[in-house]
């Protein structure tokens, strides 16, 4: 609790909502940066602040839901096995931002922080929904990297099983899951707790010397993942990590050492959770992925899919002429990811490009050929315990 003098006990006491707290325009030169922070704004800009994040948070989880219902409802989607990554990095996107549009808006109503037992709650959340989020790219990344450097030497890359992709997700929950609950849980010998920070959100922060040391250590590397492989090799995850989550850390990171406005950090805090809106739209970049949620939104049953979207798909595909280069020719397959057939002078180059007279419809023989291809893909992926097919980037066979 803060007394009228300015003083707080706060730090370091069972209590993380007080009755009393302290306020920004009670900071003098007698409070240190670690008390910096625990100020909460007047009630005008806190009701203002809360009402917006809730705003904010809605509308990331709808788009956080559309993407996951549009997965889940697609069996040969979830075939993908980047596709299940996207799903298990949306789950947490979602539950984060579906929490906190209930724990800003109960709080608005109230016209102050809710409740303690929301503070621990909203604490656990938060700490699960980032670092799942971070650890689920990183694995992703990891992927992408093997592929690429498969294919820089000309080797053959195995995509993981669905089963191999389940246990990745199981490890990256229970481990976010550990690090949730350690800043639940009051341990008197870790120097580690939560705080309500600027008196609108809860999570684990720095209080003195020894947390910091552990905050920053621990803590951060353990939230934040691997981050220079995301940079490297998973071009689509820089947008996440370097528009998203740096411009947060840096705002948080600057809080603690400079007396910002309570702005910056609601600021902050805003800009983190657009992040599972940005995670959805960049989602929503693979074809095969933006074809089940329209499917999903017209309501196509799964087993007239195949035709009516795959058949679209791939009229846009040819005629838009989206053919990709490599050491030997390829033809992308319209919305099906990761499949490609090779394009050498065969017989199948004057199929793709309607037997030379000039159109651009694809006919039933290619159709059927694409259906082919899909299948074999689908069948390749079995119950989980069986290898995929092997795919290569440069697709020597067949030529």
């Amino acid at each position: 609790m803060a007394t009228s003098n300015g003083t707080s006990n706060t730090i370091g006491s069972s209590q993380r909502v007080p009755d009393d707290p302290l306020h920004q325009w009670e900071i003098d030169e007698s409070h240190d940066r670690f008390q910096w922070k625990l100020a909460w704004p007047g009630d005008r800009n806190l009701y203002l602040q809360f009402a917006l994040l809730a705003t904010i948070n809605a509308v990331v989880a709808v788009a956080c839901l559309i993407l996951i219902l549009s997965l889940l409802r697609y069996r040969k989607v979830r075939r993908n096995p980047f596709n299940l990554y996207i799903l298990f990095t949306a789950i947490p996107d979602f539950m984060t931002s579906f929490l906190c549009f209930f724990t800003c808006s109960l709080s608005a109503a109230k016209g102050r922080y809710y409740s303690e037992w929301m503070c621990s709650f909203q604490a656990f959340y938060l700490t699960f929904g980032f670092t799942a989020n971070c650890w689920m790219n990183a694995v992703i990344a990891y992927e992408v990297y093997r592929l690429l450097r498969l294919s820089s030497r000309r080797e053959r890359y195995l995509p993981p099983t669905r089963t191999q992709v389940y246990r990745q997700v199981a490890v990256v929950y229970i481990y976010a899951t550990f690090w949730s609950l350690l800043g639940v849980w009051k341990i008197p010998f870790l120097p580690h707790d939560t705080l309500l920070l600027y008196g609108i959100a809860c999570f684990p922060h720095e209080y003195d010397q020894a947390s910091t040391i552990f905050y920053w250590v621990l803590f951060i590397p353990a939230f934040m993942g691997r981050r220079r492989e995301l940079a490297l090799f998973f071009g689509r995850v820089i947008v996440i990590y370097f528009g998203m989550w740096l411009p947060f850390l840096f705002i948080c990171t600057l809080g603690n050492f400079v007396n910002l406005s309570e702005w910056w950090f609601w600021a902050g805090a805003a800009w983190s959770h657009i992040q599972g809106l940005v995670s959805a739209i960049v989602a929503a970049t693979r074809p095969q992925i933006w074809g089940a949620i329209v499917d999903c939104f017209r309501c196509v049953p799964e087993e007239n899919r195949v035709e009516s979207w795959f058949a679209s798909m791939l009229a846009q595909s040819f005629r838009g002429g989206r053919f990709i280069q490599g050491s030997t020719p390829v033809v992308s397959l319209g919305g099906i990811d990761n499949v490609s057939l090779p394009l050498g002078s065969t017989s199948l180059q004057d199929v793709v490009q309607g037997n030379g007279d000039g159109g651009d419809e694809p006919d039933d023989e290619v159709l059927s050929l694409m259906r082919e291809q899909e299948e074999e893909l689908a069948d390749g992926g079995g119950d989980g315990d069986t290898k995929p097919r092997e795919l290569s980037s440069t697709q020597t066979e067949g030529d």
